[in-house]
Formats: C-alpha cells, structure tokens, sequence
C-alpha cells in the first residue's frame, strides 16, 4: 500500500474514485472507437480518408450521447453536431439508421 496522503487517506489505484474514473475512461474509450468505426463506416460528410477524420464530432457525439435520455435523442445529437461542424444536418437518407447505430453503440457500452 502506498503511503497515506496528510489526510490520511491511502493513496492507492484500489481508492473507489480512482476505479470509477478508470471505468469510465475505459467506457469512453469503447463508446469512441465505436462511434468512430460507426461514422467511417456511414461516412455521411465523404470524409472518412483516414481513419480518425470524424474524431472531432465523434467526441461531441459520444458526450452528446452520454447526456441522451433515450433512443430518439440520438437523432438530436446527431443533427446538432453535423449542423456545428458541416452547417448542415446528417443527410435525412442515412440519418435514422446512424442515429440507431449511434444509441446501439451508446447502449454497449455502458455498465
């Protein structure tokens, strides 16, 4: 065990903080790379060259989903993205099938 802090508080990875914290670190990573392969995939911009081309809104869309309360939120979050990164919205053609995939992905990755 490590020595305590001067509060007397051990300063340990076994302290239920710092495990939460990890989780959730593990759990945004997961979601992330989810999302990611979810946007390449669609590519809804035509923009997914390299790999990590959607990384800017896929990090607005996984805190977005984070914050969604159920399934017909993802389409919001979606929408409101793509209008702050492209001035648009996700093209209504592909929009409902990625808002799912999206809240799927969410959903996964959750505890």
């Amino acid at each position: 065990m490590a020595d305590p802090d001067p509060a007397g508080e051990p300063l340990t990875s076994d302290n239920p903080s710092e495990e939460k914290r990890k989780r959730n670190s593990a759990r945004y990573r997961a979601c992330f790379l989810e999302v990611r392969a979810i946007l390449n995939r669609y590519d809804p911009a035509g923009i997914a060259f390299i790999e990590d081309e959607y990384d800017p809104e896929v990090a607005e869309l996984v805190a977005g989903l984070e914050k969604a309360v159920e399934p017909a939120d993802s389409i919001r979050v979606l929408n409101d993205v793509f209008l702050k990164w492209f001035s648009a919205p996700c093209p209504p053609a592909i929009a409902v099938d990625l808002a799912r995939d999206l809240w799927l992905a969410r959903e996964r990755t959750r505890d």
